[in-house]
């Protein structure tokens, strides 16, 4: 089945099973698509893709769930339940094409280690807020683990592979969310992602790790024109240690931050507190 920016390829009895509305099924799998391209500015700055996105079955011999491959995303064919039903894609079967297709749209100065499934994530959470559906961070008390993981025990990101960790991915998720929470729903800033993606596609990549992580802080804070470094550190982005990242390079970015006016932090697992530099809260409910 095509669409205008997504193709579909699955048995004919799936889409027998599981399609009562085709053309719809097409223009929900097309939003996925252009919510993405509209989160990273390429609407705003282009190129658009050219191609469709193209999702398939997977062949009975390949194991797993859903995949993301070089030039395509895969899905078990059990999946058409939520994901060639066009209603329950909207709710509860957005997030796994959202996801896939968020790892075909990832850049490598957003992919240093331990990104590879977290920063498509954010795409997946920009897709899921704008089709209504609940945010998967304040499932599981994501927020509070977090708030646990990274401030309370001070573990820093390029440390944390423990098991608890591993399962619970979302973790990594949430400063990186609550920068789009902070920039577009409170300070209304809604291109904040597009031009902090069009920066860094139109830059050289970081040659590591500790650059690309420090070079991510440095370029939010510009973009955002907002001093991020005490937020940063409060997640253990800007601490010496993980990637080998020393105090010089900390000192370095912490200095060279652009017109600081402000920072934020989170304060509970139910919501995100922007913190003024005059000190006034503002809140973002449930997401």
């Amino acid at each position: 089945m095509l669409g205008e920016k997504s193709h579909l390829v699955f048995p004919v009895q799936s889409f027998r099973d599981w399609t009562d509305a085709p053309v719809r099924l097409m223009e929900v799998w097309d939003s996925i698509v252009w919510l993405q391209e509209c989160h990273q500015g390429l609407h705003k700055y282009g190129p658009l893709h050219t191609n469709r996105l193209y999702g398939h079955v997977l062949h009975p011999h390949q194991g797993g769930y859903m995949h993301a491959f070089l030039a395509s995303t895969a899905y078990q064919n059990g999946t058409g339940e939520l994901i060639l039903n066009p209603k329950r894609l909207r709710i509860e079967g957005i997030w796994g094409p959202a996801h896939e297709i968020g790892h075909m749209n990832q850049v490598t100065p957003f992919k240093w280690s331990g990104m590879g499934e977290v920063s498509n994530n954010v795409s997946s959470m920009y897709t899921r807020y704008h089709f209504g559906g609940e945010s998967f961070l304040t499932l599981e008390n994501t927020y509070e683990l977090a708030l646990e993981h990274f401030v309370n025990k001070g573990i820093l990101r390029a440390e944390s592979n423990d098991a608890i960790y591993d399962k619970l991915l979302f973790i990594k998720l949430v400063p990186f969310w609550q920068l789009e929470l902070y920039f577009e729903r409170i300070k209304g800033y809604t291109d904040f992602y597009a031009d902090l993606y069009e920066h860094l596609r139109k830059n050289p990549n970081p040659a590591t790790d500790a650059l690309c992580q420090l070079n991510f802080i440095k370029v939010a804070s510009d973009i955002g024109k907002t001093d991020l470094s005490e937020f940063f550190e409060t997640v253990n982005l800007l601490k010496p240690g993980g990637f080998n990242i020393t105090q010089q390079q900390v000192d370095t970015y912490k200095n060279n931050f652009a017109n600081p006016s402000g920072f934020m932090k989170h304060r509970n697992a139910a919501a995100v507190y922007a913190i003024s530099a005059t000190g006034a809260e503002e809140l973002v409910e449930n997401w």
